[in-house]
């Protein structure tokens, strides 16, 4: 009957006009965010109101639109669920069983069915089943098209950096993929594409160097919505089905409601959900979400089903347990291509959202010690693989070929490339399924192959149950579609890994035409039954018993051990007749086995060789051969991973088989005893494959023989059984030959055929030659040499993997055939239909019961929990989660209380046992602390003199020292000086009481050790103790693993285990939340005017005049600043003091010639000099007004400057040293004003470039600069004086006469130069300076400098600043702004010095305007209004912030000490001078800083920054072009308690246990003349998987039944090797001996030298 035809053109139309709907509500979505965007860039930056207002009807409007918008794409999906309802209707179906329209779907495409998650539960009184749906993650479709701003700067700095720098393909693709995750980057890349990308490399002419640059059209460039994208559900079925199967048949079958195109996965939270503008009023749940959490809406919208009495079959009931229970759907409503082009598209979104990855076998999912998982959170384990050029290159190296995972990916779904092109994905290469082929074909004579053609045959050679041709016909589909691990890779979406397996259902109907299909079918069903007998053997998690769960933790998917079995044919039973007995009964039970399959086969091959054999039941270890190759550095161990083989056995064997010489055999036949069992087995291979192609040259010439009969010529189709060896030499009797082994064959000369060369000879002579020229016969060499081509460049991690999973195809993994013979099918369907397919889902539960019923059929004594045993409300949500864990171990492990998990954290012995943790952390040990509680609780026993049988319990129970044995010292000495060993004392009491015998200890009344007598009670009270403290550690320890902490989860751990320090238990503390927001404190600076201050030419006062200004400020009047000096006379006798004379000296602070800024600096006392610069020059001016006085009568003289100024009201030396010290100190610990310390960083705001500028950004380059220009010229200026001065001075300075007028002259002309290198602040230009400290004594003034000092002065500042100055103009200097903006710096500090306080201009750039208007809301910052604030609120508040913050008392310490100093140095200190900028702004919001109004609710401080800035005059108004520098003073994140507390629930329920199946059913029908799906055939399919999922997990130890048909792998072992034969026991022995050798052990025996492997058993026979 052919398929059902819908006529599906309406349903397509609307689905069309659905994609062009979504995009319209893109579009005015994004119009809308764009002027709600410019609407808040307005408020937040004081616009007018006029502006404000028109801005808001403009949003207002386009948001009206946008909901329009968002209103007809519901629209547009209702009308598909409408005409999809209508299809029902068009075919007069009933509403609830739609199940006809299944037969739509054509059998010519396969069915992808994908996994959904199942939830059920039984109401309360078990009348219904509620069955809830839900997608997987495979289904989800949240990928955001759209880029951001930054995005698409990103994309065409990718870009750009590309066409400048076409070689370098890796440096832009990683700077990309640091700040977004691989995938976003591919397709930020993607979607950013220069419309001249074919230009790439291109330069803009032939005479011109300059490379193209890109050109992009931005008006195709995606914009992203600023909104989160919603996540939905796409690709699912039309409906679904649930279908509860019950003892081998069906119950009920029940149909759910029909299923969006779109289903949202994710909350609503984009405002144009919201009913009006308030968005308080949004329900995330509402309209088509509220699926996710009602159930009702979960029907109506069809991903729920509920099933009742009135559904079920006759003779059920609701009671009855549920096997199986279906949930099964199809899209009907597709059409082969436009559900390809839909799956293609959602795999699209998942590469360049969540991620795509084809992952190779083996793969590790999860962290261990020794390996780390393939799966990275972040996508590094993508950044290669996702990189655009590694992506190009995959495709051009040819993803469609069905080698490699992308080509077979993409070839068997038969998706467009157009849409999703597989061979993109990251992992696109693995040729693992390939490799697995190569060795199946590789091996095939030495496993199946060689099997069926010698054991499965009868010993007559002249019958043939399976022909060589047709064991070769199997061996080619073998190759082709034999896979162990499936023929797809395994597809990773996101985190979670998807097998995608071709199914069909169990009734398989060959095809007409193909008689191995047939064949194997029948010897499939014969073995079929074995392995569904022994499926209830396998191990699962349903068996609660600890050797359940450590054979489930052995399981492995491949074969870890070797072992094999000798076999003993018919000719060694007749040599040994005590074989006969052994041999009689197993060969009766294998032709009684085989009589099932061969019953219908003629009498002379109903007898294989294999029936005539028996099997040794000793099995042999075969563990110490490796299976591919040791690792040389670690012999016991294979070598695995990416190392290559080495040597490399298998490229050796190919070179053989490409070797003309003669000797073939002789070549190979060393190798069948090799180092490792696939170098064996290959050999062995390759022997065999020589032989059947002499058999094959042999056997065609004895048929085109006309003098053989055709009685021998049928006795020559096959070669003779290993085990009957006769003749070892052939004999040539005209054309009559007699032939009964390998060799002899080999050396037959059959003429006419091979001329004057023996068979071998002839096959060796093409092996030099191409394989097109090779005779028919050796076409098995050719494919098996190709084989090893292939697997000579594996690795040794690829070798094991196919290795061991191939042997293991014929040992145990019948499910591995089954799934062959539907890829056969699959690739029958793709060879006529290459592109589309059916979309559908499934999910599988088993077991179901209802609860009543369940109880009521537990055994006696036993019971079920309750589906929920109520709550625990904690403080915090990680104590609710602990507290659920310690829940869930209790029930679990059904304890009574006082066990391991009845935790009990009351507050009396939570404290009771931190008391203990803390002694412990003491150094105390836990058994002398029980000790001192137990006597102490002796010692103030009530009205009992208890204390008098301490010693006694010393005695008994002494504490002894770690480490000390018992006999060390006498427990009487112990006992006189200790205490009692409180850990020994409760052991014996506790086991005293398990045994049921009273507790004893000698010396004490037993009156009082009875229960619930005196110390007995005390002794109870211990162990309360110590159960108290193992409850907090066990508490504490869950409480951290919870949180993530591993580490200290193990330090709870190890207190209880070993004693450790334990760490201080915070499960019982109750937290506290905090709101924080960010506060700095900073000193912003606009003013360069220093008022009465100015210095004309300092260079100091130009290279920070700002700066400079600002300490004028502080400093105030420079007139209050007055110094004086005192003049003393030399002592008149010898050792007498100085004497004070009349003369005063004084003089103002202005004298210096310094500005404020140098007078702060030079205020530091040199290092070791004991005089700053200050005293230095005051003492100079002193010194110059006494000569002025005096004259010459000054000489001899000294001056003392004193500490307080001349005249009462003024400032003298130590104020004002004190004052400029404290400013100093704020130069010293702060750093330079940058913008971004001004200012809140946002997306959007910035360009791309000036992010990247970092410190600099918005920084005047050029006027840094000039000071720099204006540094260094004054530097050039001064250190040619000092040049010139060296010059004039001989080299030797000693040869200097000292009243040689040239030398006063050099004296001068040094002197000259050095005073002007002072005046740039080098104080080493000063010499020796004759003022004394303010202590009465003095030094003579007198200028003791002489030319040879100074000129020595002079080069050594040559020598000094020269180099600093010439190492800074030279230095490299980095790239961008950041990389210039320090150059300028270092040359700066480079002639200042490296402490002098540079502070660079900068503007607010585009955050000007954000600055500008929270500056003017000042007011409300401050809270004037609200709070009665007034404009000394940041000045009060500084001062009392400074007792706690180091760094803000810096700049407290400062002003207070110019307030302090303002009566009398003239310094206003103005409210105004501090200002307040507070991000984002907003205009309702006071300072984060002030507490809030009486009944305020608390500010929402997340993610505000504060900035407080000290700007006297400055910050009035500011644009984008204002300068401004500063220091940058304080920042710290302010955390102020939460007025709400986030508490947790930790609720008890019965959690449904089922997950989506990890697999992609690609379903192909059992019947290739079927023309259409059906339901049935569907649900068929979907068992099948389930069984083949039960057979996969059969082990070889659970097959011992069939005895010698499993493994299929027999190998001969003949000791004269005429045939291909391998000797176990050799190999064995070779390789202990190598053991033995690596570890240097001689005797080792064989039981202890094996190789590293697992559990799993593999058996071969020999």
């Amino acid at each position: 009957m052919p398929a059902l035809n819908l006529n599906l053109d309406a349903l397509q139309a609307a689905r069309a006009e659905l994609v062009r709907q979504r995009e319209t509500q893109r579009s005015a979505t994004l119009a809308w965010q764009q002027a709600q965007a410019a609407l808040d860039t307005l408020a937040r930056t004081g616009a007018s109101a006029d502006a404000l207002q028109e801005q808001a009807k403009i949003a207002a409007d386009l948001r009206r639109t946008a909901q329009a918008a968002l209103q007809g794409t519901a629209e547009r999906l209702q009308g598909i669920q409408n005409l999809s309802q209508d299809l029902l209707g068009h075919l007069q179906l009933p509403p609830d069983n739609p199940a006809p329209l299944v037969e739509a779907l054509d059998a010519a495409h396969p069915v992808a069915l994908l996994p959904v998650a199942v939830q059920t539960r039984y109401t309360a009184d078990g009348s219904t089943l509620m069955v809830r749906i839900y997608p997987d993650a495979i289904h989800t479709f949240g990928h955001e098209p759209g880029l951001s701003e930054a995005e698409t700067a990103e994309g065409k700095r990718y870009w750009a950096e590309r066409f400048a720098t076409p070689s370098d393909t890796t440096s832009p693709w990683l700077q990309i993929a640091r700040i977004y995750t691989p995938a976003r980057a591919a397709w930020i890349v993607r979607s950013t594409t220069p419309t001249n990308f074919a230009q790439l490399g291109r330069r803009i002419d032939d005479a011109d160097a300059v490379l193209v640059s890109p050109q992009f059209d931005d008006a195709a460039i995606p914009q992203a919505s600023r909104t989160g994208a919603t996540v939905y559900a796409t690709a699912l079925p039309d409906r679904f089905v649930v279908v509860g199967q019950s003892k081998g048949r069906e119950v009920f079958r029940v149909w759910g409601q029909p299923v969006a195109d779109l289903l949202p996965m994710t909350p609503a939270f984009d405002p144009l959900t919201a009913t009006d503008e308030t968005e308080d009023e949004r329900d995330p749940f509402g309209g088509d979400r509220a699926w996710l959490v009602d159930y009702p809406a979960a029907l109506k919208a069809g991903m729920a089903i509920s099933v009742n009495q009135s559904h079920l079959q006759p003779g059920s009931r609701m009671t009855d347990p549920i096997d199986r229970l279906v949930v099964l759907g199809v899209d009907w409503t597709q059409t082969p291509d436009s559900a390809a082009t839909l799956l293609a598209s959602v795999l699209d979104n998942h590469q360049h959202s969540a991620g795509l990855k084809l992952v190779a076998q083996g793969t590790a999912t999860n962290n261990t010690s020794s390996t780390r998982a393939a799966f990275a959170a972040n996508g590094a384990d993508l950044l290669v693989d996702m990189d655009p050029q590694t992506t190009s290159q995959r495709t051009a190296d040819g993803a469609f070929e069905l080698a490699t995972a992308g080509g077979r990916l993409q070839g068997l779904l038969g998706l467009p490339v157009e849409v999703f092109d597989a061979g993109t994905v990251p992992g696109a290469t693995l040729r693992e399924s390939a490799s697995a082929g190569h060795m199946v074909n590789a091996l095939w004579s030495a496993t199946l192959g060689y099997t069926l053609r010698y054991f499965w045959n009868p010993r007559d050679t002249a019958q043939a149950l399976i022909s060589d041709a047709a064991v070769e016909q199997l061996r080619a589909w073998s190759v082709r579609y034999l896979r162990p691990g499936g023929p797809l890779s395994t597809l990773r979406v996101g985190q979670q890994p998807y097998g995608i397996l071709p199914i069909c259902a169990r009734n398989f109907v060959p095809s007409p035409r193909s008689a191995l299909e047939r064949e194997l079918i029948e010897a499939l069903d014969w073995l079929r039954p074995h392995w569904d007998s022994v499926v209830y053997k396998v191990p699962t998690l349903r068996n609660p018993s600890a050797e359940s769960l450590h054979q489930v933790l052995s399981m492995q998917p491949w074969a870890c051990a070797k072992r094999y079995n000798e076999v003993i044919g018919p000719a060694t039973t007749q040599n040994n007749p005590a074989f006969a007995e052994l041999v009689r009964f197993q060969g009766a039970f294998l032709r009684g086995l085989m009589g099932q399959l061969l019953g219908r086969k003629g009498a002379a091959v109903q007898v294989p060789y294999l029936s005539l054999c028996a099997m040794r039941p000793k099995q042999n270890s075969l563990d110490a051969v490796p299976w591919v190759q040791r690792d040389p550095d670690n012999m016991p161990r294979e070598r695995e991973g990416t190392a290559l083989l080495e040597p490399n056995y298998i490229a050796t064997l190919h070179n053989h088989l490409g070797d003309p010489a003669s000797d073939l055999r002789a070549r190979i036949v060393p190798m069948q005893n090799g180092n490792s069992l696939l170098e064996a087995m290959l050999a062995f291979a390759a022997d065999e494959e020589i032989l059947k192609s002499g058999h094959g040259l042999f056997y065609a010439h004895v048929q085109n023989s006309a003098t053989v009969s055709p009685l021998v010529k049928s006795q020559f189709q096959r070669m003779g059984l290993a085990e009957y060896i006769g003749v070892a030499t052939s004999t040539l009797v005209g054309d009559q030959v007699e032939v009964n082994t390998a060799r002899s064959m080999m050396g037959v000369r059959l003429e006419g055929t091979t001329a004057n060369r023996s068979v071998e000879g002839h096959i060796a002579q093409f092996l030099g030659q191409s394989s097109t020229l090779w005779p028919q016969q050796m076409h098995n060499i050719a494919s098996f040499k190709d084989s090893l081509a292939f697997l000579q460049d594996c690795n040794a991690g690829e070798l094991q993997h196919a290795f061991r999973t191939t042997l293991d195809l014929y040992a145990h993994r019948l499910d591995a055939w089954i799934t062959a013979l539907a890829t056969h099918r699959l690739d029958t369907l793709r060879t006529a239909q290459p592109q589309g397919l059916h979309l559908g889902a499934f999910g599988v539960v088993e077991n179901l019961l209802p609860d009543a019923v369940r109880r009521r059929q537990l055994p006696p004594g036993q019971s079920q929990a309750l589906d929920s045993l109520g709550f625990i409300h904690a403080p915090s949500v990680q104590q609710a989660t602990a507290a659920a864990v310690l829940r869930s171990g209790f029930l679990a492990n059904g304890q009574a209380p006082g066990q391991a998990f009845d935790i009990d954290l009351r507050s009396q012995r939570v404290q009771r046992a931190k008391h203990l943790l803390e002694g412990i952390a003491n150094g105390q040990s836990m058994a002398a602390l029980l000790g001192y509680r137990f006597e102490r609780g002796m010692t103030h026993s009530a009205g009992q003199a208890l204390a008098q049988y301490i010693l006694e319990c010393r005695q008994a129970f002494p504490l002894r020292p770690a480490g000390a044995t018992p006999q060390d010292e006498a427990s009487e000495s112990i006992a006189a000086r200790d205490v009692v060993d409180g850990v020994r004392l409760m052991d014996a009491y506790r086991t005293a009481r398990a045994a049921g015998t009273a507790f004893k200890v000698p010396g004490v009344p037993d009156a009082l050790l009875l229960p619930n007598a005196a110390i007995a009670v005390l002794i109870d009270d211990l162990l309360e103790q110590m159960d108290a403290v193992s409850d907090l550690l066990v508490s504490e320890s869950v409480y951290q693993m919870v949180g993530g902490n591993l580490d200290g989860a193990g330090a709870a751990m190890m207190t209880l285990d070993k004693q450790t320090r334990p760490p201080e238990p915070r499960v019982a503390d109750t937290p506290h939340s905090t709101r924080g927001y960010t506060q700095r404190v900073v000193v912003a600076l606009e003013s360069a005017d220093p008022g009465p201050w100015a210095v004309e030419g300092e260079l100091i006062a130009r290279m920070e005049p700002r700066l400079n200004a600002w300490l004028a400020r502080l400093l105030g009047d420079p007139g209050r600043y007055q110094f004086r000096a005192q003049v003393f006379s030399p002592p008149t006798a010898e050792n007498a003091d100085w004497v004070v004379t009349d003369t005063l000296l004084t003089a103002r602070i202005t004298e210096l010639g310094l500005s404020p800024l140098a007078l702060v600096l030079h205020s530091e006392a040199q290092q070791g000099a004991g005089q700053s610069g200050v005293q230095e020059r005051l003492g100079q001016l002193m010194g110059d007004k006494l000569r002025a006085q005096l004259g010459a009568a000054a000489d001899g003289l000294a001056v003392v400057l004193q500490a307080d100024a001349p005249e009462a009201g003024q400032i003298g030396l130590v104020a004002f040293e004190s004052l400029a010290w404290v400013l100093r100190r704020l130069l010293a610990k702060t750093r330079p004003l940058r913008r971004m310390d001004m200012v809140q960083a946002r997306d959007g705001v910035e360009s791309a470039a000036t992010q990247n500028d970092g410190e600099a950004a918005g920084v005047d380059l050029a006027e840094l600069e000039l000071r720099c220009q204006d540094a260094e010229g004054q530097a050039d200026a001064v250190m040619a004086l000092l040049a010139d001065a060296s010059a004039a001075a001989p080299e030797d300075l000693d040869t200097l006469a000292p009243l040689d007028p040239a030398t006063a002259a050099l004296l001068a002309q040094t002197q000259t130069a050095l005073a002007e290198a002072y005046a740039l602040g080098w104080r080493s230009a000063a010499g020796h300076t004759p003022v004394a400290a303010g202590d009465g004594q003095g030094q003579p003034l007198a200028d003791d400098d002489t030319a040879a000092r100074a000129v020595g002065r002079a080069r050594a500042l040559l020598l000094e600043i020269g180099g600093r100055t010439t190492a800074a103009r030279n230095a490299p200097v980095s790239d961008g702004r950041g990389g210039q903006l320090q150059a300028l710096l270092d040359r700066i500090h480079a002639v200042m010095g490296k402490d002098f306080p540079v502070l660079p201009l900068f503007t607010l750039g585009v955050f000007a305007s954000d600055a500008a208007a929270t500056l003017a809301d000042r007011d409300m910052l401050l809270g004037k209004a609200a709070l009665g604030n007034d404009d000394t609120a940041v000045a009060g508040w500084l001062p009392k912030l400074a007792c706690v913050r180091e760094a803000s008392a810096l700049l407290s310490d400062t002003l207070l000490a110019a307030e302090g100093l303002g009566e009398d140095s003239g310094y206003l200190d103005d409210p105004l001078d501090f200002q307040l900028l507070q991000y984002p702004r907003n205009p309702l919001n006071h300072w984060a800083a002030l507490p809030p109004a009486p009944k305020q609710k608390l500010q929402d401080l997340r993610g505000v920054v504060a900035i407080a800035a000290h700007a006297p005059g400055g910050l009035k108004a500011v644009d984008a072009a204002t300068p401004l520098s500063g220091l940058f003073v304080d920042e710290w994140m302010e955390a102020i308690p939460s007025d709400t507390e986030t508490t947790g629930v930790g609720f008890h329920f019965d959690a449904p246990g089922a997950r989506p199946p990890q697999s992609i059913l690609l379903a192909v029908p059992a019947d290739r003349a079927s023309d259409h799906w059906t339901l049935d055939s569907l649900l068929a399919t979907v068992n099948e998987a389930m069984a083949l999922a039960q057979l996969r997990a059969v082990r070889p130890q659970d097959l011992e039944g069939l005895g010698l048909l499993l493994p299929g792998i027999f190998l001969s072992n003949n000791f004269k090797q005429d045939v291909p034969s391998i000797d176990f026991a050799r190999m064995v022995g070779t390789q202990l001996h190598a053991l033995r050798a690596a570890s240097g052990v001689a005797g080792l025996q064989s039981g202890k030298a094996t190789m590293a492997a697992g559990t799993a058993q593999f058996a071969t026979k020999s």
